[in-house]
């Protein structure tokens, strides 16, 4: 962005010569305006913050690159910061001069006695025909006895403009409040219930940009709470969208904003609290709105307890995630989740802190389990496995009909009992299944284990050992 060439400053009142502005090419060459003509050329200028105003300049004759434009009167009726630049055109070609930036001051032509005199140390009605300077402070000013225009050029730095009964409208033309010797503060009143008051605005260069702005609102709460209010304040860009009930607005452009509010009675608590979010809404103001990917609310009733309820949205499409890093740029990620290809969680390293559910845990999603404390293990609706160790053979899986375990025998230092018959646990023993299940129903196929298990004790016994 080119730094503006600053120029003036000037005098409401006066012409100042022509301003002559030589265009020149990327060599340094002043740009023959006599070859493929016509040229046409404008200056536009404007408040700071306000619209431009755009006059007809004249293209020098000749190969000198010079463009001038002759002051009118009015260019300096209204005291305050200007900028301005130098535009020429022949249709096919558009250059534009480095910015300007100047200042017109008030002409002083003396300043009116207050009529009537202050009563109560309040000024009724101050007439001011150029700069005025407040020696003492806070000065209390009943509602548009000073005109936006009178103050330009206060010295407000260390002083205070209260507004008795506003909010304080200036009618003068914008920019007629100058900061350029520092703002210091200006209250305003609260406006009416559900109206939204205008506290600060900037607007970008570019042209058309939706402004930043600082605004509030007042609200009713509903409920218990009817006949209390909620009062905000929401800074950023297009931040007017949210309420739209007063100051600017751009359509088609996104509304991104910091808000804060003060005792907002909230129907699912049933409280009132103190809120802080980050808040969006979509160009078209209707698709996407009060969206809010960070949002905190605490119950502000509490004063010998404290909650606060905190919220991350990374919404709905794939791009979204979240992230937490040591240290950025270059850090190391410390934690991922994402939407992409479905719910994504990344750890980067082994977990070694205490893993602690209160509820069922369940791998691979699905309704398994039956209370607080399950664990399910589900590769389909009617199988699931667990492995141990690092070894993909010791595991033990369930089919959907019977238990397999993997390789290696099974251990029962207890023993193992089928309906009251119990192997010793004093001796591994390595049960086989039969090679083919028994038909028949469930009784056959324990009958049948009884049959194999007293053979086992048989042979135990025989060759001497006992439980």
């Amino acid at each position: 962005m080119a730094v503006a060439t600053v120029i003036g400053p000037y005098t409401a009142g006066e012409i100042p010569p022509p301003i002559v502005v030589t265009f020149k090419d990327s060599a340094g060459n002043p740009i023959d305006f006599s070859q493929n003509g016509p040229w046409t050329a404008k200056w536009n200028y404007r408040f700071y913050g306000g619209a431009f105003i755009s006059r007809t300049a004249v293209v020098e004759a000749g190969s000198t690159g010079a463009v001038h434009y002759v002051w009118v009167a009015a260019d300096f009726a209204t005291p305050g910061d200007y900028e301005a630049e130098m535009w020429v055109s022949n249709g096919a070609n558009i250059y534009d001069s480095i910015p300007f930036a100047y200042q017109v001051r008030g002409a002083v032509t003396g300043v009116g006695t207050p009529a009537p005199p202050p009563v109560n140390g309040h000024v009724s009605t101050l007439l001011v025909d150029g700069a005025v300077t407040f020696s003492a402070g806070p000065i209390s000013v009943p509602t548009g006895s000073i005109s936006g225009a009178a103050l330009a050029g206060a010295d407000l730095a260390v002083r205070s403009v209260t507004v008795s009964s506003g909010p304080y409208v200036s009618t003068a033309p914008a920019g007629s409040i100058s900061t350029s010797g520092g703002l210091g503060h200006i209250a305003d009143a609260p406006a009416p219930v559900g109206t939204t008051w205008q506290i600060l605005t900037a607007t970008p260069v570019t042209a058309g940009e939706a402004p930043f702005t600082i605004n509030g609102n007042t609200g009713s709460n509903s409920g218990p709470y009817a006949g209390t209010f909620n009062n905000a304040i929401m800074r950023g860009f297009n931040a007017n969208v949210p309420w739209n009930n007063g100051g600017p607005i751009t359509a088609n452009q996104p509304s991104w904003a910091e808000g804060f509010e003060d005792n907002y009675y909230d129907p699912g608590d049933g409280s009132l609290g103190c809120e802080w979010y980050i808040q969006y809404f979509s160009p078209n103001h209707t698709s996407q709105t009060l969206k809010r990917p960070i949002f905190i609310r605490t119950l502000r009733s509490l004063n010998t307890d404290y909650a606060s309820y905190v919220r991350f949205d990374i919404g709905t499409d794939a791009w979204g995630s979240m992230d937490i890093y040591a240290g950025v740029p270059g850090g190391t990620q410390l934690f991922n989740l994402t939407l992409a290809a479905g719910f994504k969680f990344f750890l980067p390293g082994a977990f070694t802190g205490n893993l602690i559910a209160t509820g069922i845990i369940r791998a691979g999603g699905g309704g398994g389990g039956v209370q607080a404390g399950d664990v399910v293990s589900r590769r389909s609706a009617t199988a699931g496995a667990y492995f141990f160790g690092d070894n993909g053979s010791a595991y033990l899986y369930f089919d959907g009909t019977k238990f397999n375990l993997g390789t290696g025998g099974l251990t029962v230092p207890g023993g193992i009992g089928f309906w009251g018959h119990a192997l010793p646990g004093s001796q591994p023993v390595a049960i086989t299944a039969p090679t083919a299940p028994s038909a028949g129903y469930v009784q056959a196929e324990a009958a049948s284990a009884k049959t194999a298990i007293d053979a086992i004790r048989a042979a135990l016994t025989g060759a001497g050992i006992t439980a």
